[in-house]
């Protein structure tokens, strides 16, 4: 998609519809390399979330979540919990030696709760999630049975996988939005630029970056939800249905990424990661009333000094209103 500068600059800013729905939304997010034909790094990650409608929790809670930096008394909103499970391995998973310089085998299992503040052209997301790494993600039986079911090749070397850690990670992202009105019959555009900080013992970086979206009712949600670390995103939408594209531009700077540093306080494999990544991600997203489908595809850059080449993967995400 491409806007001339003449264009944009013709644009006029409209009101959006923002998200003032009071319905719950269950989401189920599945990531996996195989939409990139490939079977390694970030090669799987499943997650299911729920968020609960504008305002849901109490009276009292309500009134201290907008004790928290940046949440006014105007915001909406939305509180809501998730569960995942993320899988990483080297690129030559039919070795059962130690590869030095592929990144380590790795599972993480996890479960958290999340926070959305949200009005017309501000939201601030915070999320925190507990969990594990090592073999007690169970991710080596996951994958062996999935690829065992689907008859491709089964990973050798789970016996190198980073050992059992708990985890205690937090997230917070900030995103602006401008809505430009492009035709009278509701087609539009936005612009999300966005800043945020990760911190825990999984991974602790700063990311900053743009997302760009065409489409009608735009103002039905933030982007379609994915897994971390990822553009900022909602796991609610409205009522109004509609349908955009977008692509997304983020870059973050890594100050520790566990599934490439390796385990905190005990001896694991390492490979030396590369400080500054970033994402490349399109997609498109189609509202009805009651359910969202949406894909993404993301173009990673390389995580790590051996690294050959950039990774890619896909994100499927089914969403559910009630």
């Amino acid at each position: 998609m491409r806007f001339s500068v003449p264009l944009l600059l013709a644009l006029s800013l409209i009101p959006s519809t923002g998200l003032t729905d009071d319905a719950g939304v269950l989401n189920v997010i599945l990531e996996n390399d195989a939409f990139a034909n490939t079977d390694h790094h970030y090669t799987s990650g499943i997650m299911f979330s729920y968020a609960g409608g504008r305002n849901a929790s109490s009276p009292k809670l309500q009134q201290l979540l907008r004790q928290f930096p940046g949440i006014s008394e105007k915001d909406a909103i939305y509180t809501g919990f998730h569960i995942g499970q993320q899988i990483f391995t080297p690129e030559n998973i039919h070795s059962e030696d130690l590869l030095v310089n592929q990144r380590p085998y790795a599972g993480y299992l996890f479960a958290g709760f999340s926070l959305l503040a949200a009005e017309e052209y501000e939201t601030d997301s915070w999320k925190l999630s507990i969990g594990r790494v090592g073999p007690s993600a169970r991710a080596e039986e996951f994958q062996t049975s999935i690829h065992s079911r689907l008859g491709v090749n089964v990973a050798q070397g789970w016996e190198h996988q980073l050992a059992d850690e708990t985890i205690l990670q937090f997230d917070y992202h900030k995103t602006w939005r401008e809505v430009l009105h492009l035709a009278d019959e509701g087609l539009a555009a936005d612009f999300m630029p966005f800043a945020g900080i990760a911190l825990g013992n999984a991974a602790v970086h700063a990311d900053a970056g743009f997302s760009l979206r065409i489409g009608r009712n735009l103002g039905s949600d933030l982007g379609p939800p994915r897994m971390h670390p990822s553009l900022p995103n909602s796991s609610i939408f409205n009522a109004s249905g509609g349908w955009y594209f977008f692509v997304g531009v983020g870059g973050r700077y890594v100050a520790r990424n566990i599934f490439l540093d390796g385990n905190t306080h005990l001896p694991s494999h390492r490979v030396e990661k590369v400080d500054w990544v970033g994402d490349l991600q399109s997609g498109w997203v189609l509202n009805t009333r009651n359910y969202r489908l949406a894909y993404t595809f993301v173009a990673r850059s390389r995580e790590f000094e051996n690294q050959a080449e950039p990774d890619g993967f896909g994100s499927l995400t089914l969403s559910f209103r009630f």
